[in-house]
């Protein structure tokens, strides 16, 4: 696995970028001749996730050789893990930058950041300078190898969030030492409905935006610390790989997925995440209140906090508590 990709290409020192796209056209392709513009990078492999709209015809358009296209066919959903770990396993490089679709890479980037045997660097949300520099929570650069000691994404992972920072605490816990990026380097291209094309378990009725990707991003962290922890002793999805030319790959997955939380242990994190996640709306719930509420009941009440406006809101809270206690059903 170290020393080949999965078309049996043996890896060669050079920068390999990864990235993988669903229907995100628009922000890659202003992202895209960023990544051009930079001569330290040897090969650019984009896996489009089962777009609506296939990206051949925005790669063609760039007549750039060092793209390498990898159509996945037969995935109605988004799910990270997969997508990027099948694009990490088909670089060639021993070095690997792993973008998102909406990340421009400017000026000096190669110049302030040169992963070696003993660090890697990485998103970090808490240096963020403005409320945009949180999205840059998910690039890594890193040796090609020191992915793989650790098996890449957490393929248990399914959902919007978290995904990153558990792949972050495995290579710290390999040996590795995290270092952040100079965020002058880098630029994420703002836009909405981030959850859009990734699937998130639940009945979330009246959530905007920011709090799905929010509760999502705790509920995959149970799963992680917990039920779905992350070893070498997994297996990632395997895929059927076709060669149509030196820069287009037909992909498909094989087999079933390995790496499936039951509903029950799934049921038992999304209580967890919304207990948390209520704690945070200010609506001064006591915990052992929360406690003693059913999953049906956690999730009418997750989306009472956010129906109205805020004295409706609140009364609308304090009247479903009441009802609870007295045992009234309306």
């Amino acid at each position: 696995m170290l020393q080949v990709n999965l078309l049996g290409e043996p890896v060669k020192p050079g920068v390999s970028v990864i990235t993988a796209v669903k229907n995100r056209r628009e922000a890659f392709e202003e992202a895209l001749p960023t990544w051009l513009a930079h001569p330290e990078i040897d090969e650019i492999v984009v896996v489009d996730w089962a777009s609506d709209l296939s990206l051949l015809p925005l790669i063609e358009k760039f007549r750039d050789g060092r793209i390498l296209l990898a159509e996945v066919t037969g995935q109605p959903k988004w799910i990270l893990s997969h997508a990027f770990n099948l694009a990490a396993r088909l670089c060639r490089g021993s070095l690997m930058l792993k973008l998102d679709a909406d990340v421009k890479l400017l000026a000096g980037f190669f110049e302030k950041h040169k992963p070696g045997d003993d660090n890697f660097f990485c998103g970090n949300w808490r240096i963020r300078r403005n409320p945009n520099e949180l999205h840059l929570n998910g690039i890594l650069f890193l040796q090609r190898a020191a992915l793989f000691r650790v098996n890449g994404y957490n393929e248990f992972i399914k959902f919007y969030g978290w995904d990153d920072s558990d792949l972050y605490q495995r290579l710290e816990m390999s040996g590795l030492r995290r270092a952040d990026f100079d965020l002058d380097t880098l630029f994420h291209i703002p836009h909405g409905e981030r959850t859009l094309f990734q699937e998130i378990p639940g009945r979330l009725e009246h959530i905007p935006e920011e709090e799905k990707s929010g509760f999502a991003t705790f509920l995959n962290r149970c799963i992680g610390n917990n039920h779905g922890k992350w070893s070498t002793e997994r297996s990632l999805m395997e895929f059927n790989i076709i060669r149509k030319d030196d820069h287009l790959l037909s992909c498909t997955a094989m087999g079933r997925d390995l790496n499936i939380i039951t509903p029950e242990i799934l049921a038992g994190c999304e209580k967890t995440a919304i207990r948390e996640r209520l704690q945070l709306t200010g609506a001064e719930i006591p915990g052992h209140i929360l406690a003693g509420l059913s999953l049906d009941e956690l999730y009418t009440l997750y989306n009472l906090c956010f129906l109205g406006d805020g004295e409706q809101r609140e009364a609308t809270v304090r009247k479903f508590l009441l009802n609870k206690r007295t045992g009234r059903v309306e």
